[in-house]
């Protein structure tokens, strides 16, 4: 009798998790049935060289920046962050190996080697003196990896616990209308996953078909572009930049950060231009995703259809190819 109530709860708590996921699916449908569209209230306190993409990209360049680049720049060479293209562009992308698992509760994610590479990047921002605890966020699309960042904090970490019980540690939605002066942000997506059944659903775990099994919420360009505009003196984004290039959100973002030397692999105390390569970045372009962004709401597609197209350079060539026949 025992083993059939446990059964039954089990099975109980795993179609609530599964809805608890797809209401979470749904309200993104909502939050993406109008273009985002430009404020100056929050985003204008940006390092310039961080409100480039954003603007471009989700925007149509029209964000305007309130600071100057020295202003901040003094904030980011003196962080502790190696950045690889200079302070003048405090932002980079630090391609860690490793690989997405499914967390405890079956219900979310999480990746080990990602949470270290957290760990090792919000130490060092706080040893150098260059930012208090509180002026760093870490920022993650997933539950279990929030709790497993936590968890490196505390178990890795030099530091005093209570200095990293001051860093905030949360998901894109919690840093919705806020900022840090630096913003650790952890992808943990890799395309693949390790677990004992190979099953997945939902973004909790779902079959893997598609490009949400790909990368899941991060396909969402709110997301992305929440995660990217919540720092104000510099960014370092942490994930596996090969298989989020065969996106093209992603691919837009990595090409502008490829263009300035700053993916990289390797030991943070020595960093290198990262080998792997990347699978879209090629001609692909902000001013291309903002462009196809505003046909895919003015068109107001179905809920099933595709997010964004394989490839914008493709679409940006075949309306040339219409505009001159």
């Amino acid at each position: 009798m025992g083993g059939v109530f446990s059964s039954g709860f089990s099975e109980l708590h795993w179609a609530f998790s599964r809805e608890r996921e797809r209401g979470r699916e749904k309200k993104l449908e909502h939050l993406n049935s109008d273009p985002p569209r430009p404020t100056t209230t929050a985003r204008n306190r940006m390092h310039p060289a961080l409100s480039a993409f954003p603007s471009d990209a989700f925007y149509g360049g029209s964000l305007q920046n309130g600071v100057a680049r020295a202003e901040r720049e003094a904030r980011a060479a003196a962080c502790g962050v190696p950045w690889p293209a200079g302070a003048g562009t405090p932002l980079m992308f630090w391609s860690v190996p490793g690989r997405e698992e499914t967390s405890s509760s079956g219900t979310s994610f999480l990746n080990v080697s990602e949470a270290d590479a957290v760990e090792t990047v919000v130490t060092s921002l706080l040893r150098a003196g260059g930012a208090r605890p509180d002026e760093v966020g870490v920022i993650t699309p997933y539950e279990g990896q929030r709790a497993r960042v936590r968890h490196a904090l505390s178990s890795r970490g030099p530091l005093s616990q209570s200095i990293y019980d001051a860093v905030e540690v949360a998901s894109v939605d919690g840093f919705q209308g806020r900022e840090k002066e630096f913003i650790v942000f952890s992808a943990v997506r890799t395309g693949g996953l390790a677990t004992a059944t190979g099953a997945l659903q939902g973004d909790a775990p779902r079959s893997l078909s598609g490009a949400a099994a790909g990368i899941g919420f991060l396909a969402d360009p709110r997301r992305l572009n929440v995660a990217l505009t919540r720092a104000r003196s510099g960014v370092v984004l942490i994930g596996s930049p090969e298989p989020l290039s065969r996106h093209a959100l992603w691919a837009a973002l990595l090409a502008r950060v490829a263009a300035a030397g700053a993916i990289v692999e390797g030991p943070l105390a020595a960093l290198r231009p990262a080998s792997a390569p990347l699978a879209a970045t090629r001609g692909v372009d902000a001013g291309e995703f903002f462009f196809y962004r505003a046909l895919r709401f003015s068109s107001s597609p179905s809920p099933s259809s595709p997010s964004f197209p394989c490839s914008l350079l493709s679409l940006s060539r075949t309306l040339h190819t219409l505009a001159h026949t």
